[in-house]
C-alpha cells in the first residue's frame, strides 16, 4: 500500500505531541488537525502555556481554540529531569512541575498528565530495593491526580521499577506511559514489556528510531525498528481505554514527521482491517 497517496481526512484515534513544532500553538494545532489526529499533547513549559499571563481568560480561549480545530487536549506533559523522582537534588523541581501540570490539565480539561519518573541506578543484583522517597513522591502525585480526576502516566526506562511501584501504589489513576524513546528495548522485548504491565498501561508514546547496542538514531514513524502494527493490536483492543501519542521530537522536520506518522498509523489500521475481514 502506498501511504504517500492516502487521504488524510479521516481522524485517527491518536494524538500528536506538539512541543517540537515550535512556540505557535495555533500553527501546531493546524498541523495536528490537517494530519487527522484527534488531539494534542503539550508540555507544561510550552511558551504559550507557561507564560505569566496565561490566566483564566487565556485558558478559556485555548479551550475554544481546540474546539474550533476539532481537537482535544489529550495530555499535559510535565517537564522532568534526567533523574526524575530519584534525584534528591532536583526532586522538588520535578514535584513542582508535576503538580503544576496536573492543575493545568484540570483547568484545560485534559484527560491525563505524563511524567518521566526516572529509574533506579543499575545494580549487579537482579532487583533493586524501591526507595521509600520515590514511593512517597509518586504517591503524593497520584493523590493529586486522583483528586483532579486525571490519569497520571509515568514513564521509565525500567519496567521492573514500574511494576514494583504500581504494586505499592495500588488502585487509582496512576498508569504506565510506554514511551518508546525511553525504553532501550527491541521490538519483541518492547511487546513483552507491555504484556508484563498488562492493565497498568495507560498510554503509549511512539517515537521511532534505529537502535544498535550503543546508539539510538531517531527516524520518522514506520522507518525504524518500532513494531507499529503489533502495538496497534494492543492499543486498538476493545478492553484498552488508554491514549496513543506520537512524538516527533529529535526529527529534522517535525511537521513532516507528524504527517508521515499519521499516514503510517492509518495504513497499518487499514491493513489490519483488511486482514481481519479478508477478501471481498
Amino acid at each position: 500500500m502506498n501511504i504517500t497517496k492516502m487521504k488524510t481526512d479521516v481522524s485517527l484515534s491518536a494524538s500528536l505531541a506538539i512541543d517540537a513544532l515550535g512556540p505557535d500553538l495555533r500553527g501546531a494545532m493546524s498541523v495536528a488537525r490537517d494530519a487527522g489526529f484527534v488531539g494534542i499533547a503539550a508540555a507544561n513549559h510550552h511558551p504559550e502555556l507557561a507564560s505569566l499571563d496565561f490566566g483564566p481568560t487565556a485558558r478559556r480561549h485555548f479551550r475554544h481554540l481546540l474546539q474550533r480545530q476539532h481537537l482535544r487536549l489529550t495530555c499535559v506533559r510535565a517537564v522532568s529531569t534526567r533523574g526524575g523522582l530519584f534525584d534528591s537534588k532536583t526532586l522538588d523541581q520535578v514535584m513542582t512541575s508535576a503538580v503544576g501540570a496536573i492543575r493545568l490539565a484540570y483547568d484545560l480539561r485534559a484527560a491525563a498528565v505524563s511524567l518521566y519518573a526516572g529509574a533506579p541506578a543499575r545494580s549487579s543484583e537482579s532487583t533493586v530495593p524501591l526507595s521509600e522517597a520515590v514511593v512517597a513522591a509518586a504517591q503524593s502525585l497520584a493523590g493529586e491526580a486522583d483528586r483532579a480526576g486525571l490519569k497520571l502516566c509515568l514513564s521509565s526506562s525500567s519496567i521492573d521499577f514500574l511494576l514494583e511501584l504500581f504494586g505499592r501504589l495500588g488502585a487509582g489513576h496512576v498508569r504506565a506511559n510506554l514511551d518508546t524513546a525511553r525504553l532501550a528495548l527491541d521490538g519483541p522485548d518492547l511487546l513483552q514489556a507491555a504484556d508484563r504491565l498488562g492493565p497498568w498501561v495507560g498510554m503509549w508514546t511512539l517515537a521511532d528510531g534505529i537502535r544498535t547496542k550503543t546508539s539510538f538514531r531517531p527516524t520518522e514513524l514506520g522507518h525504524g525498528d518500532l513494531p507499529v502494527a503489533e502495538i496497534l493490536v494492543r492499543t486498538d483492543g476493545l478492553n484498552w481505554s488508554g491514549d496513543l501519542l506520537v512524538d516527533v521530537r529529535d526529527l529534522p522536520n517535525p511537521q513532516q514527521g507528524a504527517r508521515t506518522a499519521a499516514l503510517v498509523l492509518r495504513s497499518a489500521r487499514l491493513q489490519r482491517a483488511s486482514d481481519h475481514h479478508g477478501p471481498a
